[in-house]
This record gives C-alpha cells, structure tokens and sequence, in this order.
C-alpha cells in the first residue's frame, strides 16, 4: 500500500466538483464502486491519473487529501456507475476490510473518501425546499439556491461500551449480522442525550443490564455510513441478561481468559476489549 496520507495544510479548496480539474502527473484517484474499493494490479486503492481517466468519463471528482510520498501529488476520490467494467488487472475489494487494516493513514483517507462521497450524492436538492444545491468555495458545505439552507458532511454520533463484572465482560452478536463476532454494546446518540446518558440507554434497553462508573476511553471515525464512535469502559451495576430480539441475537458474560471471536484492535470495539483484558491482568499481579 503507498504511504499516502491527508496533509491538513493542503485543505485550503478541499471539494472539487467540477470534472475540468488540472490532474497532474503525479497525482492518483481512489474510486468506489458502489462501496466497494477499486484496486490495482499492485492491490493498491491509489490508481494514477491515467488509470482513473478510463474508468470515470464524467463522473465527478472530490479532492480528499495530499501524499507527501510524491512531490505535488493530490488524492481524488470518485464513485463509478453501477456497471463499470473494470480492466482485468484491477479488482473490487470490500471497504471494511480495508478500514480494518493495520496502516497509519489508510482507514481515515478510505472512511473520507466514502463520507464525502455519500455527502456530494445526498445533497443535490434542498431538504426544506426542493430547491437546488450549490458548492460553496473554500469549505465543506452546499447552500440551496432557492432558500439559502446550508448542508454539511453529515456525521452521526454514536456510543459504544465494554462492561466489567470483575473477571468477565459483556459481548453480543447483534441481530442481522453475517459475522461470528461477539462485540461491545453500541448505538446511536438521541437528542438532547450527553454520551453517558446514550450508554446508559443502549446498554439496559439492548440487554436489560444497568451499569454505573461510566468512563472514556477513545474514538473512532467509522463511515458506514457517517458514525463517530465515541467509547467507553463502564462497570456493571445489576440486572439480569434479558436481550431485545431485534437488536441482539446473543449476549452472555465472557472471563477475560476466554473470549470469543471478536472484532480486532484496528476497530474501537476490539481496542475496547484490548484494554479490558489488559487491566483484568493488571489486577491478577
């Protein structure tokens, strides 16, 4: 993978919507398919200009970031029609394996492009009105033409929370999950709600548990489609496992020296499980 990563000071013009764009030499393009990845015969999402100008005719380009790998190179992203057919040296790959990936700077320019893109599409016409939308210069919004409504990135808080009981923890595998995992509890923040409230709420209407020592612990930007999750550690208070169906498939108390499939530490939920066995040690010194 190139070590491309996004430069803060290259944000000054950060949306390009117009496809009549100068694209230099060195500059490359990561495209989706839907929400799938495009990569190349080097299994690399970062394609060069000319690889990108085959595939995207007209489709419009977003700038998303700036490579100090290479002199002078901007990142472009761009989603291609359903039917693109692709060169037999490039390939699809699912975008949450590569948000998984060990790398520094590849999970937030990934989450990025896929925000961003979702943003651009989403925002054609006025919510209020109908109207149309246009790019305002110099920031990350549109301004309806007809009432002057403004329309940002949309980004969706959310909660996510281990829970200690002693030597144990509670995981769940949610309901409508293809995986095996077990993870920590998570869910939407509701107005008015601080986070602490949202654990709280999440954690007893999900598994009727209550809990109280309520702590942060990280953050994690996670684009499917727009969460910032916002984790927690917290401690078990009472109450008696009783699962809402239509929420959790399964949920039970796991000893540290025993877990079960989870999710790994490159998500918030496994680094949340991380420190939960790491102070589970600390207390057996």
């Amino acid at each position: 993978m190139s070590n491309s990563h996004i430069d803060k000071d290259q944000l000054e013009h950060p949306l390009r919507l117009s496809i009549q764009l100068h694209i230099g030499e060195t500059d490359c393009f990561v495209l989706f398919v839907r929400d799938q990845v495009v990569l190349n015969e080097s299994h690399s999402p970062f394609l060069s200009a000319d690889d990108a100008d085959a595939l995207m005719q007209d489709e419009p380009r977003l700038f998303i970031g700036h490579s100090k790998e290479k002199q002078s190179a901007n990142i472009y992203t761009c989603r291609l029609p359903e039917h693109t057919r692709l060169p037999d040296n490039m390939r699809l790959s699912n975008l949450r394996s590569l948000i998984l990936l060990e790398h520094k700077t590849l999970p937030k320019l990934l989450g990025r492009a896929r925000q961003l893109l979702d943003w651009h599409e989403n925002h054609k016409f006025c919510g209020r009105c109908g109207g149309t939308t246009e790019q305002v210069p110099q920031e990350y919004s549109f301004k309806c033409t007809s009432c002057s409504l403004y329309f940002y990135p949309r980004i969706s808080p959310c909660v996510i929370v281990l829970i200690k009981k002693g030597d144990q923890c509670l995981l769940a595998k949610g309901a409508h999950r293809t995986s095996n995992f077990y993870s920590t509890l998570a869910g939407f923040m509701e107005p008015g709600e601080t986070p602490e409230q949202a654990v709280k709420r999440e954690v007893w209407e999900e598994t009727g548990i209550k809990v109280k020592n309520i702590r942060y612990f990280s953050s994690q930007s996670w684009p499917f489609p727009s969460q910032l999750m916002l984790g927690y550690i917290a401690d078990y208070r009472d109450g008696e496992i009783t699962i809402n169906p239509d929420e959790i498939e399964d949920a039970q108390w796991f000893h540290f020296d025993e877990l079960p499939t989870h999710p790994p530490i490159t998500s918030i939920a496994g680094r949340l499980i991380e420190e939960g066995v790491r102070e589970y040690q600390r207390s057996q010194d």
